[in-house]
């Protein structure tokens, strides 16, 4: 009687075990493995795996498992009844049975798997705030994720501070100092980089000498363009005012080129004739 009250005992000690597992989530990334891993049954004849409605894999006590999907991918025992999928895919997410032959009885246990893309290494940087003296930090990573800034770095020894539980966060320059650390999770994975806020400083500060050499150097562009303009009108204002070129004699000078040497006038001599115009006979 007592050992009945025992089995009674632990059969709901099993079943309320398999309520609650049934209401959690395993989460994994995608490449990563799981493996689900029953409960004892004695007397268990044939297990069966289902992923929804549709069969996985059948083992019974012969422990050689046959599989309907996943393939060389999965793999199964029967005592301890488990089954195990590698190279998971987001695909793979949904609801597991498995479904233990006990004599004319069959008890069920059921999971739940969720397939995420693994968390990617965010890229962080700062830029010179809206606000003055303040910075803008920036964290992104590709897929889906909740951020969190923190103080310090995540190995790092000591209490952990967290900033903001936004993507970005803006911080004075003030405050500007030590180290903070960008976290980015999902349920299944999570990565993290850290910043040395005197990085910012130095960078925000280069920054603005880069704009002022730029502006300079325009300005000074600007400058030698109207200056070298500036010139080029003068010359040719110059040309306009220049003399005759030598080839061009002033006025005077002509009239007396047609005097010899001792005075004497070189204007040719112009003999005219009487001409008259023949008449033709009549």
């Amino acid at each position: 009687m007592m050992l009945w009250r025992c089995r009674e005992v632990v059969s709901l000690l099993l079943f309320v075990v398999s309520i609650v597992r049934c209401q959690v989530t395993i989460p994994k990334a995608v490449n990563e493995s799981v493996t689900f891993t029953l409960l004892p049954y004695d007397g268990a004849t044939e297990i069966t795996w289902k992923i929804g409605p549709d069969k996985l894999a059948e083992i019974d006590e012969t422990n050689k498992p046959y599989f309907y999907r996943l393939g060389d991918k999965a793999a199964a025992t029967f005592s301890p009844g488990s089954l195990t999928i590698n190279r998971l895919e987001k695909k793979d997410s949904g609801t597991y049975t498995a479904e233990v032959q006990v004599g004319r009885q069959t008890h069920t246990q059921t999971f739940q798997l969720a397939v995420y893309d693994a968390v990617l290494e965010p890229n962080v940087t700062c830029t010179e705030g809206e606000e003055p003296n303040t910075i803008d930090l920036r964290c992104f990573s590709p897929g889906d994720g909740t951020y969190q800034w923190r103080n310090g770095t995540r190995s790092g020894s000591g209490p952990v501070l967290v900033l903001s539980e936004q993507q970005n966060h803006t911080i004075t320059k003030a405050n500007a100092y030590g180290v903070v650390t960008c976290v980015v999770t999902n349920p299944a994975s999570s990565k993290n980089r850290s910043l040395p806020l005197s990085s910012c400083v130095k960078e925000t500060s280069s920054r603005t000498h880069i704009v002022i050499v730029i502006v300079l150097l325009v300005i000074g562009i600007v400058i030698g363009i109207i200056a070298g303009l500036w010139i080029l009108y003068k010359k040719n204002k110059l040309g306009m005012c220049r003399p005759e070129e030598e080839g061009t004699k002033p006025k005077g000078q002509e009239g007396e080129s047609l005097r010899s040497q001792d005075g004497a006038s070189t204007i040719p001599e112009v003999i005219v004739t009487n001409t008259r115009k023949l008449e033709p006979d009549e």
